[in-house]
């Protein structure tokens, strides 16, 4: 697109008039006399201005109110725009800098400095628009290539699916269902199964085998199945098919066959073994959960859960948060050794664990501070008589094994019956863990809220 006119908008005739004689030349000369009138044409000439160049002081509309509508509009990102004015100040500067202007003249005009401010203008401008322009070209043409490379890999994996049944398929149980007589052979198979079964199976035989929570999960599969579905998969949980009445995890695939109509005639089944594989994935995943030393969750994963939890919870009771700290461990570690001192963590870890359900949640947060988050509890009276028992626990531990350092706990905690964020709960256990150990150490502290 090519813009060939520059607008001069001056409240006098004089100084439209001699920017005027300095440009008519090259250029389509557009005049205003005020702000308004200036925007009406901005608005209009949008796409064949090069540049403007601007009075500040001007009746009805000023030049600044004239930038603003240009950021407003976006046209001042197109449109360079170099301010005129008498007095030229640093307050002025700034005003015009921060609303976008490219450049200021101060009146009188010296005539040859315009021209060589216009002209740098109006080049620089234009090489700016025309890389926007070519971005802007690149940027649908790789968006169309990424559309079709989509498409493409879409295909491709549609065609190495249907491959990947055919070789997956090969060292695993492979079934088939005929959906009408609710009957089946199985077609290969890998596991121990009698040569009865290796030849014939019927649909309740192989749901028999699942695992009762799975049942519903494989039922909702193979209603998919059945809704259109290409496939589904699913890990699940089956016993019998290595041998043993022992329950081991399978990665379980059907693939409908149709017929000509789209109706599902037959379904086919298979069964790959990965017990060992999930056993060592839950075990990995287990050491990255919790902290070697104390058996606990740790900080990352518990706060997570608790997070988790926080944002899920309907809560018609009361839930806690406490912070547990070892009193004077640092003189442990130094009196003791640090060997000693591990044993301490370990040992209030085990016993704050004893004292909390399942599904708790109990993590250690680093150093000797342990977090435990429970809900549905009727109040403080509980989290109080838990912590007189863990107390007298590590009290009595260090009374029975001779050599080990008698060890004390204190705890903060936070008690709340509405929905709060993770930071607040930890700031309010936090501030009530303090205030006990700025008191008396081995003593338990509810946050006090106002009001």
């Amino acid at each position: 697109m090519s813009r060939n006119t520059i607008m001069i908008v001056d409240d006098k005739d004089i100084g439209r008039d001699i920017l005027a004689a300095v440009f008519s030349r090259d250029y389509r000369i557009l005049m205003a006399s005020d702000g308004l009138e200036a925007i009406n044409l901005i608005d209009c000439e949008k796409d064949n201005i090069a540049l403007i160049i601007l009075d500040i002081i001007m009746p009805v509309m000023d030049g600044f109110d004239v930038l603003d509508h240009m950021h407003k509009t976006s046209l001042i990102s197109a449109i360079p725009v170099i301010m005129v004015t008498g007095q030229l100040t640093p307050d002025i500067s700034l005003s015009c800098y921060s609303r976008g202007a490219f450049d200021i003249i101060e009146k009188p005009y010296d005539i040859s400095i315009v021209k060589q401010r216009v002209n740098n203008a109006i080049e620089l401008y234009t090489y700016k628009n025309h890389l926007e322009s070519l971005v802007s070209e690149q940027t649908k043409k790789l968006e169309t290539q990424a559309s079709e490379l989509r498409k493409t890999v879409k295909e491709l994996r549609i065609s190495e699916e249907r491959f990947r049944i055919a070789s997956v398929h090969s060292s695993s149980i492979i079934f088939e269902f005929d959906v009408d007589s609710q009957e089946g052979i199985i077609l290969s198979g890998s596991g121990r199964l009698s040569r009865g079964e290796l030849t014939q199976v019927s649909f309740d035989s192989i749901i028999s085998r699942l695992h009762p929570d799975e049942r519903e999960k494989v039922q909702q599969m193979i209603d998919r199945v059945f809704s259109g579905s290409d496939e589904e998969r699913c890990e699940v949980r089956m016993r019998g098919l290595n041998g043993k009445n022992t329950y081991n995890w399978y990665i379980a695939t059907l693939t409908p066959i149709r017929s000509n109509d789209g109706e599902t005639i037959k379904i086919l089944g298979s069964l790959r073994d990965i017990n060992t594989q999930y056993l060592e994935t839950a075990d990995l995943r287990s050491r990255a959960e919790i902290d070697m030393l104390s058996g606990l969750l740790n900080r990352a994963t518990c706060e997570s859960n608790i997070r988790t939890r926080l944002e899920n919870t309907n809560r018609s009771k009361y839930s806690a948060f406490i912070l547990f700290d070892i009193d004077d461990f640092k003189s442990v570690n130094d009196l003791y050794g640090h060997d000693i001192g591990d044993r301490a963590i370990a040992l209030t870890a085990h016993v704050i664990r004893s004292q909390f359900s399942h599904s708790d949640i109990v993590g250690r947060f680093g150093g000797d501070e342990f977090v435990v988050y429970l809900e549905n509890i009727p109040g403080e009276d509980i989290l109080i008589r838990k912590f007189d028992r863990i107390c007298r626990k590590l009290k009595n531990y260090a009374e029975t094994e001779e050599g080990f350092p008698s060890l004390s706990v204190s705890a903060g905690a936070s008690l709340f019956d509405s929905t709060l964020p993770f930071e607040q709960i930890y700031k309010e256990a936090d501030t009530a863990l303090y205030d006990v150990k700025s008191s008396a150490k081995g003593g338990f502290e509810t946050f006090r809220r106002n009001g």
